[in-house]
Parts: structure tokens; sequence; C-alpha cells
């Protein structure tokens, strides 16, 4: 029983070690959740993520996730910073969380750079708004309605039309970050969202 048990907690376990006493509190049982509902998309990025610190961050009302090189030992690490209430929300909190994941993954697999940084965040978005429509908590994404609107086009038909549709949501979503289209101009090449395997779950 004792080995099954060490199993079934250890990809919960290396975020645990790296996150500060009010994550564990908050955070880690949001983590528990997602494993516990055995989901392809978590569990891909729960097994395969590393180097993931939690960080509360009192002056934040959502999430952010960075990624840091130590140029000494060369580690890299990925920092998640929360600030947005969790009780009484935790499965709104648990899609705002599941977006940094993405985002930790994006720049593990070294994916993000200085011209495709909207794409990788209509990425994100497009994973999370796919993960809240299988677990039928849809209505938990804040403006849902309009996730709905601007997502499913690109889903039936991902054109490169669909697909610029999506971007300007992401841009009307997110104004005071990607409402500059010079820093933030996307990668019209990229359509079809396959950079990370979460997609092809359902």
């Amino acid at each position: 029983g004792g080995e099954n048990n060490d199993e079934q907690t250890s990809l919960i376990d290396k975020f645990k070690e790296k996150a500060d006493e009010k994550s564990k509190n908050e955070i880690i049982p949001l983590l528990i959740e997602m494993e516990r509902k055995n989901d392809c998309m978590t569990n891909q990025l729960l097994s395969s993520l590393q180097d993931v610190e939690i960080q509360y961050d009192a002056n934040l009302a959502t999430a952010r996730c960075s990624t840091y090189v130590n140029y000494t030992t060369q580690v890299e690490k990925r920092i998640i910073r929360w600030g947005m209430n969790i009780a009484g929300a935790e499965e709104t909190a648990s899609l705002i969380l599941l977006e940094e994941l993405i985002h930790a993954m994006q720049f593990q697999m070294q994916w993000i750079n200085d011209s495709n940084k909207i794409n990788a965040e209509v990425e994100a978005k497009v994973a999370v708004y796919k993960y809240a429509v299988h677990h039928n908590i849809l209505n938990k994404l804040t403006g849902y309605g309009y996730w709905q609107d601007a997502i499913e086009p690109y889903l039936a038909n991902p054109t490169q039309e669909t697909y610029s549709d999506v971007v300007d949501f992401v841009r009307w979503l997110e104004p005071n970050v990607y409402g500059d289209e010079v820093e933030f101009k996307y990668d019209s090449r990229i359509v079809d969202l396959q950079v990370i395997g979460i997609f092809f779950c359902y």
C-alpha cells in the first residue's frame, strides 16, 4: 500500500517542496484536486513540469509565471506568483492556475520568445477553454461567453482568420499587456496549436 501511496502523491510533492507556506495551504490543494481528477491535460503538465516554484504575491490580483536561469549553475527555474482570492472561488482559481502551469511548460520547452509571446498566450487560453468545457466549468471563466464566441470558431475551423480573431480576443481581454501590437506582435505562421501535447487530450 505504501508504495502506491507515494506514487500517487509524487506529482504534487515536487511543487510542495518549492512552495511558500501560503501556497502550500491554498495552491497545493488545487493541484491535488487536479491530480485527483486524473485528467489527461493536467496529468501531462503535472508529470512533465520541473523546477517550478510557487510564491504568494499580495500585489497580484491574479497570477503570473516567469522563468529564470541561474547563470552560475545553468539551472533554469520557473516561478508562479499568485495573489487571487481562492476561498469560495476554487474552480475559477484552478483555471487561473492551469493557465500559469501551461506557461511554465512553454518556458520549460523554451518555446516563448520575443516574436511569439501573444501566440503563447493564445495557446494557453485555448487550452484552458478546452479544459473548462471538458469539465463543464466554462461558467467559471470570467466573461466566458466572450471566450466561447472567440475560440469556438477557431476550434471548429483553424484558419488564419479564426486564429487572428482569437489574437484580437486576447488583446481585448488583457489590453494592459497585449494591447501593444508592436511589442506583442504575433507570428502569423502559427495557426495549428500543436506545441504542447495537451491539445490532443479532448
